[in-house]
C-alpha cells in the first residue's frame, strides 16, 4: 500500500507466508489529510509481519524516513531508513514483531475479531441486525 500520494516510492504492506495481503478500501470512508485507510482479509492466531519498502523513486526531503510499528496502539518496534542507503537501490525492512529480550521477539499475531454488540455514532445495534 502507498501510504499517501504525497510520499511516492514508499510502500507499507502486511505480509504472510512472504505474500502481501490484498489490501480493500471502503469508498464511503473519506481520509484525513495525510492519511490512507485500507483493510485486509486474515485468519485469527496467523502470524504476520510488516514490510516496508523504500524505493529509488522516493525523493526524501531530510536525511531520511523514520517508521514505528503500534499494533494496537503500543510501540513494537521502529526503523529510520536513510537516504544515504537508497542510493544502492531499493531498500526494504520487515517487522517481525516486538522485542521483548536480546533474544527474544514476540512476533505479531492476528487477533480474534469480537463481534457482538456495539455502539456506533449513538446508535445501539446488535450484530444479528
Amino acid at each position: 500500500m502507498a501510504i499517501t500520494e504525497e510520499l511516492p516510492g514508499v510502500d507499507v504492506s502486511i505480509v504472510v507466508y512472504d505474500e502481501a495481503l490484498k489490501e480493500y478500501h471502503d469508498d464511503t470512508l473519506e481520509d484525513e489529510d495525510h492519511t490512507n485507510t485500507s483493510y485486509i482479509e486474515a485468519a485469527s492466531g496467523q502470524r504476520f509481519r510488516i514490510r516496508v519498502t523504500l524505493s529509488e523513486d522516493c525523493k526524501l526531503l531530510g536525511d531520511g524516513l523514520h517508521f514505528s510499528f503500534l499494533p494496537d496502539g503500543i510501540y513494537a518496534d521502529g526503523v529510520i531508513l536513510r537516504r544515504a542507503d537508497s542510493k544502492y537501490g531499493t531498500q526494504v525492512y520487515h517487522s517481525e514483531g516486538r522485542q521483548s529480550s536480546k533474544t527474544t521477539v514476540e512476533c505479531y499475531r492476528f487477533a480474534t475479531l469480537e463481534t457482538g454488540k456495539y455502539i456506533w455514532r449513538g446508535i445501539e445495534k446488535s450484530s444479528a441486525d
